[in-house]
């Protein structure tokens, strides 16, 4: 009996020695081992919120960044486009002062000077439309040449007179700035409008008495408005869109000569049109004030 009470004091013994064991492991390693774990896990999802929240910043500056960019980009687009108005304003100008002289030599060599009277000339009708022609055909180039791309700074040395007529020999039409009055703008705007009206009255009410209309010559307003009906039956659905400044050729207070460019699109059951064009108008001011059309003329491109 003594025996076995020795022997269950020692397994009792070597349990007791392999719980402590084991429990010592426990606390002194897998428990630190565990928390180390838990504590990298947490910094890595730590470093995990901080990246995400840098890139997530990085991201907002880029879009920033790149709005800006834009603004930039549509603001130069604008200055561009202003440059482009007013560069196109001057070059035109000087057109309009070169085609005047080539009117007027036109007329010092063809026609008689009246004696006593400096600037005043006799000459035949034909040298007088002749002049006009001359004048017209000089600012047709001026025009087909800004509008196909030139570059007007290219041009500048092209379109300055070489002779200019001096002010206190010739009453010449002023030359405008090349932008047009609000009052202009509404009278194309009424002319583009009444092209796509059903009532014809309403277009031939902007025309004058007698109109230089296109290259028919002139004609009486009635016949301007049997060429609107004419037209509006062939294409009874019409839409016009202005598509370019109107520019002022020149002013002088009574009268007015503008040019626009326009797009276009007319169309009847069996068939659509569309496209470009340009119209020059001559305007002056009627008995109530208001302009009317006394010439009329333009091409489609």
């Amino acid at each position: 009996m003594g025996m076995n009470r020795n022997v269950i004091w020692v397994i009792l013994g070597t349990a007791l020695v392999i719980v402590l064991g084991f429990s010592g492991y426990y606390f002194a390693v897998a428990v630190p081992a565990r928390e180390q774990a838990n504590l990298t896990l947490q910094q890595q999802k730590l470093a995990a919120q901080v990246a995400a929240q840098k890139a997530k910043a990085a991201a907002e500056q880029a879009e920033l960044q790149a709005k800006q960019k834009e603004l930039e980009i549509a603001q130069q687009k604008v200055q561009a486009e202003q440059d482009a108005r007013n560069k196109r304003s001057v070059y035109l100008a000087a057109c309009q002062v070169k085609a005047e002289n080539v009117y007027w030599n036109y007329i010092k060599l063809n026609g008689e000077p009246v004696a006593g009277q400096p600037g005043v000339y006799n000459a035949p009708q034909y040298t007088w439309d002749e002049a006009k022609s001359q004048k017209q055909d000089k600012l047709d180039e001026c025009f087909r040449l800004v509008d196909s791309g030139v570059n007007p700074d290219d041009l500048a040395g092209t379109v300055i007179p070489t002779t200019v007529p001096d002010a206190s020999e010739i009453s010449a039409p002023s030359v405008g700035s090349g932008e047009a009055t609000s009052e202009i703008q509404e009278f194309v705007r009424q002319y583009l409008s009444s092209g796509e009206s059903s009532d014809v009255n309403e277009a031939i009410t902007l025309y004058a008495a007698e109109v230089s209309y296109f290259d028919q010559g002139v004609k009486p307003r009635n016949y301007v408005y049997k060429d609107k009906v004419g037209y509006f039956k062939r294409w009874p659905m019409r839409s016009y869109t202005l598509d370019s400044e109107v520019s002022t050729i020149y002013d002088t207070g009574s009268t007015r000569q503008v040019r626009f460019d326009y797009k276009y699109r007319v169309e009847k059951s069996d068939k659509i049109l569309e496209g470009r064009a340009y119209t020059v108008l001559d305007l002056e001011r009627g008995e109530n004030g208001q302009y009317v059309i006394t010439g009329e003329r333009g091409k489609v491109y």
